[in-house]
C-alpha cells in the first residue's frame, strides 16, 4: 500500500470509544475538517473495512498529494480503541522533492499526532481544546 515506507509517518492513540463509533465519526467529512484543519475534508476513500479501517488519497491541488490510513483496533482490557493514523506522500518524489520530504516527515508526524489528539478530545469530551477565545495580556500595536 505505502510506496515510500521511509517517508510515512504514523501516530498512535487510545480513545475511550468502540471501534465502530470511531469509524462512523471518521466517515463524516465535517468531523475530519474540524480535527484536521481542513487538510482532510476532501479525501477520496480508496479502501474501507467497515468498523475497522479506511485508506484514502488526498488529490487536492491546494495541498500536497498524500495517502492516509486510519485503523481502529479494540484496546486490551476494554480500555477503548487503539487508533493508528499513517500519512505518506502519494507521488513519486523527484530529487528536490525528496529533500523536502525528508524535512517534512517531522511535520507530517506532528500533524498526524495532532489530528489524533483532536479526534480523541472530540470523541471523549465533545469539543476540541483551543486558546482562541482566551484573553491575552499582549496588546495590539494600535492599542498603545
Amino acid at each position: 500500500m505505502f510506496e515510500h515506507p521511509e517517508k510515512k509517518s504514523t501516530a498512535f492513540i487510545t480513545i475511550g470509544r468502540t471501534p465502530s463509533e470511531l469509524y462512523e465519526c471518521w466517515q463524516d467529512s465535517s468531523v475530519r475538517a474540524r480535527i484536521a484543519d481542513h487538510y482532510m475534508d476532501r479525501i477520496v476513500p480508496v479502501a474501507t473495512v467497515p468498523g475497522e479501517s479506511m485508506t484514502w488519497l488526498a488529490p487536492d491541488s491546494d495541498a500536497p498529494h498524500y495517502r492516509g490510513r486510519i485503523h481502529f483496533h479494540p484496546a486490551p482490557a476494554d480500555y477503548g480503541t487503539e487508533v493508528s493514523l499513517t500519512l505518506e506522500p502519494a507521488d513519486d518524489p523527484g530529487l528536490l522533492d525528496q529533500v523536502k520530504l525528508e524535512s517534512a516527515s517531522v511535520v507530517t508526524k506532528a500533524l498526524a499526532a495532532k489530528t489524533l489528539r483532536h479526534f480523541k478530545s472530540l470523541m471523549e469530551t465533545g469539543e476540541i481544546p483551543s486558546l482562541k477565545a482566551n484573553p491575552s495580556t499582549r496588546h495590539n500595536q494600535d492599542e498603545k
